[in-house]
């Protein structure tokens, strides 16, 4: 390996590494470049190996170098294994203070809800949306008045539960919410998962589960 390629990896997961911990949607983005990566190194073997054939047959001179080639791709792999990595090592708590205001909690809890899964965070991840579902459990028995989007945000945290409770709890937050003015299709997704999980058919057809493996783990985005 020469020098001058080792220090464009090193840049490369410097990089990744210092922007996976301000942009969570680099998690998503380092999972594309693995999938790139090992796309783009069996079509470099493939067209090696037609190459050869080719030449073998003396209908060409020469072929390229087929370890030089695979360059891109391992520094594409390296770098996307950086940026799955780093998000799971570097977690920002799941949950707030309980000092802060119920609508500064409520934004905490749905930035890292989402953040979560863009940046990948399997690791823990069914403890991290289980201690936000309580914090928005214990907020709702409050009895406060929550405005539209709050409740939303609520909602699209007790969609990620593993409860009927959670889901039929996560509809009518949602079914309010849009009733109040925040526009949203979340209550519909909400109603779906809530009758799966009795046992009963979808309505509106909006849950369907797309499984992959990274590292070893099976990740589940519904």
């Amino acid at each position: 390996m020469s020098k001058k390629y080792a220090i464009s990896i090193a840049i490369s997961i410097l990089t990744v590494i210092v922007l996976s911990l301000f942009f969570d949607v680099l998690g998503l983005i380092s999972y594309g470049l693995i999938v790139l990566s090992i796309w783009l190194a069996l079509a470099i073997i493939l067209i090696w190996c037609v190459s050869l054939i080719l030449m073998k047959l003396r209908l060409i001179k020469g072929q390229f170098r087929l370890l030089n080639s695979l360059k891109l791709p391992l520094l594409l792999m390296l770098a996307g294994i950086a940026g799955v990595i780093v998000p799971n090592l570097y977690t920002p708590p799941a949950i707030p203070s309980s000092t802060l205001s119920i609508n500064e909690q409520l934004d905490y809890m749905y930035e890292t809800d989402q953040g979560d899964r863009l940046a990948l965070r399997f690791l823990n991840l069914d403890q991290r949306d289980q201690e936000r579902i309580q914090r928005v459990m214990k907020i709702l028995k409050q009895g406060k008045t929550l405005s539209p989007e709050n409740l939303f945000q609520a909602a699209a945290i007790l969609e990620h539960g593993n409860k009927s409770e959670h889901y039929e709890l996560a509809y009518s937050l949602a079914k309010q919410a849009n009733e109040t003015g925040y526009e949203n299709e979340l209550w519909k997704a909400a109603y779906d998962r809530w009758m799966l999980s009795l046992g009963n058919p979808q309505v509106y057809g909006t849950q369907s589960a797309a499984t992959f493996t990274i590292f070893g783990v099976k990740v589940e985005q519904k």
